[in-house]
């Protein structure tokens, strides 16, 4: 609609954006996964397929929604600053009649924090998931560490390890084989996964 170009503006500044940074993000440190499981269509092919570093997610029953949030200090990610805009008034014209007042934001990148063996898991509505801690930055490093909070029992499956290795939760303790190990996890918050040898 000519009378509302907002969303042609929003089309094409992220057109131009794309096109100034010449890539898009290839293994980000940090994003967030969400899915409605009611949606799932496995016939149709629709529903969760995994991102970058996370794969085979499942719901649990009954679930409006899935959520995922995932954050590894194995991967250098700038730190955002927020940049408020100063305010614009708009005075009408032939396609929006009306005065507007256009508020905007910006953001400037800054330097990435330091390198480190951590990974934050936040988990809503979550039955199962996988994390390749290879791909995530922290799977050879001997300071790896793993937090996580999730409001349903979970099954986290950790792969990219090395064989032999000793993944403890709590009273939860296995051993990794053909680089990957199961953690049948409680639901609770500030459970830390650690690993040994």
């Amino acid at each position: 609609d000519i009378a509302y170009s907002a969303y042609e503006e929003a089309a094409q500044w992220m057109v131009d954006w794309l096109a100034s940074v010449d890539t898009r993000k290839q293994n980000p440190g940090d994003f967030v996964y969400r899915w409605e499981p009611a949606a799932v269509d496995d016939g149709l092919g629709i529903g969760p397929q995994g991102a970058w570093w996370l794969s085979s997610m499942s719901a649990t029953e009954g679930a409006d929604f899935a959520e995922i949030r995932l954050e590894s200090g194995g991967i250098a990610e700038a730190s955002i600053v927020v940049v408020p805009g100063s305010p614009e008034l708009l005075p009408p014209n032939q396609q929006t009649l009306s005065p507007a007042l256009r508020e905007s934001q910006g953001w400037q990148l800054e330097a990435s924090q330091p390198l480190s063996g951590t990974v934050d898991v936040v988990l809503e509505n979550v039955a199962a998931l996988t994390l390749d801690l290879a791909a995530a930055g922290v799977a050879g490093r001997t300071d790896k560490r793993l937090t996580l909070a999730s409001n349903a029992p979970v099954a986290l499956t950790l792969s990219g390890l090395q064989d032999g290795l000793t993944v403890s939760a709590g009273l939860v303790t296995e051993t990794v084989r053909d680089s990957q190990v199961t953690l049948q996890l409680p639901a609770g918050n500030s459970q830390v996964v650690s690993f040994s040898r």
